[in-house]
């Protein structure tokens, strides 16, 4: 579901607090979720689209032309480099509950778009600021929806630190797919990644590692 497919008009510009809180809190129509895999609950994975719903309806430029971006898979899975703690049969539900190591868990959110010229720079290859951008937006919506999930407040962190490795280009056309991890929510500060993947080559574009502080902190 893109960006653009919410249901929802452009953001009123002079009551911008109180329309988040009334759109972040009304459920979407069920088509909204219905073709977004992952083992997610229909909540958390309209917490992703209305994310992305509300930075494009503010955004300008870059933010402007990342409109047609769709979440097509929300997960909360194992991380891959832990040992699972508890029964196997346990539900995310039921391991939240009983206290299972934030460590232990992760969000995986993944996005496609297509890469569009006025997403390039002047040689026609993605630009690295609309790959910041992209990175910014997706690992932060990842880990709103891990803190979410442990029972935290529905709003997006303040960024603290951005990351990025560029590993290739892409040109107009690239259909990129962009998977997104929150990677820990413990303590003061919460951290988040994000590849960007060519999606028909497999070919690894940029990775962003991100810090991001609660807003009650800042």
């Amino acid at each position: 579901m893109s960006a653009t497919e919410t249901g929802s008009s452009p953001v009123p510009p002079n009551s911008r607090a109180s329309y988040m809180d009334d759109f972040l809190s009304s459920p979407l129509p069920s088509s909204t979720t219905s073709e977004i895999l992952g083992n997610a609950s229909t909540e958390l994975k309209e917490i992703a689209v209305k994310w992305y719903f509300l930075f494009r309806s503010s955004g300008s430029d870059f933010g402007k032309t990342c409109s047609e971006l769709k979440v097509t898979e929300v997960w909360v899975q194992d991380h891959v480099d832990s040992e699972d703690i508890g029964a196997q049969n346990e539900s995310v539900e039921e391991r939240v509950r009983r206290g299972h190591p934030t460590g232990q868990r992760e969000v995986k959110m993944v996005a496609e778009v297509e890469v569009k010229p006025e997403m390039c720079d002047g040689e026609g290859y993605l630009h690295n600021g609309c790959m910041a951008l992209i990175i910014d937006e997706g690992s932060a919506i990842a880990l709103l929806v891990h803190k979410v999930l442990e029972g935290g407040r529905n709003i997006i962190g303040v960024s603290q630190n951005i990351n990025i490795l560029y590993h290739a280009p892409a040109p107009v056309g690239t259909r990129l797919r962009i998977v997104n991890r929150s990677v820990t929510t413990a303590g003061v500060l919460g951290t988040c990644r994000s590849d960007i993947w060519d999606k028909d080559t497999n070919r690894l574009i940029a990775t962003g590692l991100q810090s991001q502080a609660d807003r009650n902190n800042v």
